[in-house]
């Protein structure tokens, strides 16, 4: 947990950013970096940027606003000479194994482009190691298809002969009174 004690020491948050090295969107970075700073930093100060290092892109872009802001920055390059093809994925799962506090990639920052075809397991490690990223998946997608539905209804009940409750009701299937209740108010 970000402020606890630990060997007496209250502990910085760990802010892990993973994107892609064609990524350019300084903006959408900086935005994200920023309300992360203001959120996780503590007592015990800033907290510290966890990247992999990669010299251009997300990692790149990341570093230079970290450092630029004075915040403290940890690295964690592939070792490729070791593990050879392996050695990003490797990499990966040792970053998110030390534990973070917030992610910010593709998985958690629309806007954020994936590196490519290895993002896949690179997402698998993120959520065995942070349950939680699930958890706001799926609640992302919740809303996402909460508003879809509600826009979906709202246009059916809107046309010049309106859907009615009965058919809207059948097609969430649900009764035309809990269709009703459920959607109601969004059309006069």
């Amino acid at each position: 947990m970000v402020g606890e004690l630990l060997d007496g020491v209250t502990r910085r948050a760990r802010i892990l950013v993973c994107g892609s090295r064609r990524w350019a969107d300084v903006g959408t970075i900086r935005l994200e970096l920023a309300a992360a700073w203001t959120e996780l930093a503590t007592t015990a100060g800033a907290p510290v940027l966890v990247h992999g290092g990669c010299p251009r892109g997300a990692d790149r872009i990341a570093d230079i606003l970290w450092r630029r802001w004075g915040g403290q920055v940890e690295t964690h390059p592939a070792d490729w000479d070791r593990y050879g093809r392996g050695a990003g994925m490797r990499r990966n799962a040792d970053m998110v194994a030390a534990g973070a506090d917030r992610v910010l990639g593709p998985e958690a920052v629309d806007g954020f482009e994936s590196g490519g075809g290895c993002f896949g397991e690179w997402g698998e490690h993120l959520h065995d190691a942070m349950p939680e990223l699930t958890v706001h998946d799926l609640a992302a997608a919740l809303a996402q298809t909460s508003e879809l539905l509600e826009q979906a209804v709202t246009t059916a009940r809107g046309r010049d002969v309106p859907v009615s409750w009965d058919r809207i009701g059948r097609a969430a299937g649900m009764s035309r009174q809990a269709a009703w209740e459920r959607w109601g108010r969004l059309t006069p």
